[in-house]
């Protein structure tokens, strides 16, 4: 993984240093020079840079003449008064853009220090730092002002944005990848601030032995229950693909369903559209009948049969169908000797049972002979009505009643129903 590079450092105004452009190498960096030649100030610069906080920056005797301690130790180091001083890191991020980091230092009263950050961005590899940190004049190269800055960036092609506080500035540096952390705290700042003093004086701080676990990789105080709710998730991702398949399963079982009804209803949608179409040639062939039945000719008919029935001229079917039976009967008996009571011998069968294909009773296997009939008086036809025999209850028969009027009663009804054949 790529990670942001420092491809230079730039001091301009500086004790010593007008403009200086240092090239810094990917691994490691050395500097070399006498007592007074300028290391500490350039890694003061650099260190203002990564921690432009004047509240975090205090700065031990290193041995050298000139070194004080305090803010005294910046403001002392400073360039020609009355113009500012900047120091500047040249980064290279992991995508390959351009970014310039910058502290813009101006003396107060001593030993104070006014910083301000400021970031440029949007230029060229090619654009060199020279040309927007120096305003070329006439009379040679002179130290620009802020404004003037950013009229060089602009004319460069960049844009620079200036902090009010610091938090600000560490909170762009985070979201460009230039710091690992925000730096929002006074706490974090103040370990960042150790590890910086301790690369740069040399030594083991306690800063690297006991607090720099605790700095790099800090507790999480709630990486059980984020465990625990990994683990929930992961129990509800599996319900949820169960469930998930569960519903597939009923998906394809009712579409399943569906197209069997739509396919009976099809099919019952057919048969009737068939019947339908028997029932309308049905109509058409009963629709002449219909017609002639509606005719105003039998409609007059009609009219007149029930007329006349109204007025009895016509009796009805029912009448009509007695009349005929009575008739056929009465000649029956009248040409009949002995008052029809009995079938001479060897007659055949009435018409019914002829119609029936029955044999006359006299032909029946075990039949007694008949003999000479009896004359009686002649009878009256069709015979009278009579009241309708009443059936009695058992409870309500005579005890002791003789079997002979039970016999009596039923030749009676045979002779009835031989002289109505």
């Amino acid at each position: 993984m790529s990670r942001v590079r420092i491809a230079a450092l730039a001091l301009v105004n500086w004790k010593g240093v007008f403009y200086e452009r240092y090239l810094l190498d990917r691994h490691v960096t050395a500097l070399e020079g006498a007592n007074g030649a300028g290391k500490t100030t350039v890694m003061i610069a650099a260190y203002v840079v990564l921690l432009p906080d004047m509240t975090k920056l205090r700065f031990t005797n290193l041995g050298e003449t000139a070194a004080i301690g305090g803010d005294r130790g910046i403001w002392g180091r400073l360039g020609e008064p009355g113009r500012p001083s900047y120091a500047v890191l040249d980064l290279e991020l992991a995508d390959g853009e351009r970014l310039i980091a910058g502290v813009r230092l101006i003396r107060a009263s001593e030993p104070t220090v006014e910083p301000t950050a400021f970031v440029i961005s949007g230029l060229a590899h090619e654009v060199r730092l020279s040309d927007i940190l120096l305003a070329r004049r006439l009379d040679g190269d002179h130290v620009p002002e802020l404004d003037e800055l950013t009229a060089a960036v602009t004319r460069a092609g960049g844009a620079l944005e200036v902090f009010r506080t610091i938090k600000d500035y560490f909170a762009v540096l985070f979201d460009r990848g230039v710091t690992p952390m925000r730096l929002a705290g006074d706490d974090e700042r103040s370990k960042l601030n150790e590890m910086l003093r301790t690369s740069m004086t040399g030594g083991i701080s306690r800063a690297l032995t006991s607090e720099l676990r605790g700095f790099l990789l800090k507790q999480e105080a709630g990486l059980g229950e984020a465990l625990s709710r990994m683990r929930a998730n992961l129990e509800a991702c599996r319900r949820t693909r169960a469930e998930v398949a569960e519903s597939r399963q009923l998906e394809r079982e009712i579409t399943a369903i569906y197209e069997a009804g739509a396919e009976m209803f099809a099919a019952a949608v057919h048969a009737a559209r068939l019947a339908a179409g028997e029932a309308e040639q049905r109509v058409a062939a009963a629709q002449p009948a219909l017609d002639r039945a509606l005719a105003p000719g039998a409609g007059h008919r009609r009219a007149r049969s029930q007329d006349r029935r109204a007025r009895g001229d016509v009796p009805d079917r029912r009448a009509r169908s007695r009349a005929r039976n009575a008739g056929a009967v009465g000649a029956r008996v009248a040409g009949a000797p002995g008052g029809g009571r009995r079938r001479a011998p060897g007659r055949t069968a009435g018409p019914r049972r002829r119609a029936r294909g029955l044999r006359p009773r006299s032909a029946w296997p075990g039949a007694p002979a008949a003999g000479p009939r009896r004359a009686g008086p002649a009878r009256a036809w069709p015979p009278p009505a009579r009241a309708p025999a009443r059936r009695c209850a058992p409870s309500a028969r005579p005890a002791g009643a003789d079997p002979r009027d039970r016999r009596r009663g039923a030749r009676g009804a045979r002779r009835r129903a031989s002289a109505l054949r």
